[in-house]
């Protein structure tokens, strides 16, 4: 077993962690998907502020100001890196490692995050999810006969 040099911080447990150690770990979206509007955004903005402030050494999020770019927070390349693991292990999203970049500040990125989980999907979109087979071949069935009508 190898030692830790003086002064290197172990990583923080991750959503993988629990599972080691016995307990039944959540499906990262799951922990989401009863949420919706800005019951949603708040939890994706403080998990943003959460992680983007551990990612910077901090011990809570206070001192990551939701209207402030990253950059003006103290990221640099390797911080934003951190920051999009963090958030991939939490949400299960598949995010590009410029997400910090592309949506520069903590609000900017839970906008885009609640985005990702079907914000803006209307209620027939979320009505669907719940459809059993038949009623999605139904569905579909019913979309064939109007375009076959259509194009008569």
């Amino acid at each position: 077993m190898k030692s830790n040099p003086a002064g290197a911080r172990s990583p923080a447990p991750t959503v993988g962690a629990a599972a080691e150690e016995g307990d039944a770990a959540p499906v990262p979206r799951d922990r989401f998907s009863g949420l919706f509007g800005d019951e949603l955004f708040d939890a994706l903005l403080a998990l943003v502020r959460t992680h983007a402030a551990v990612a910077l050494g901090h011990d809570s999020p206070e001192p990551i100001v939701s209207d402030r770019t990253f950059q003006e927070l103290g990221f640099e390349s390797l911080t934003a890196v951190d920051l999009r693991r963090r958030l991939v292990a939490e949400t299960g999203l598949e995010l590009p490692v410029s997400v910090a970049f592309d949506h520069p500040t903590p609000t900017l990125l839970a906008e885009h995050l609640a985005e990702l989980f079907g914000e803006g999907e209307s209620e027939a979109g979320s009505e669907l999810a719940d459809a059993t087979d038949d009623e999605l071949f139904a569905l579909i069935d019913a979309g064939n006969s109007d375009d076959a009508e259509a194009a008569r």
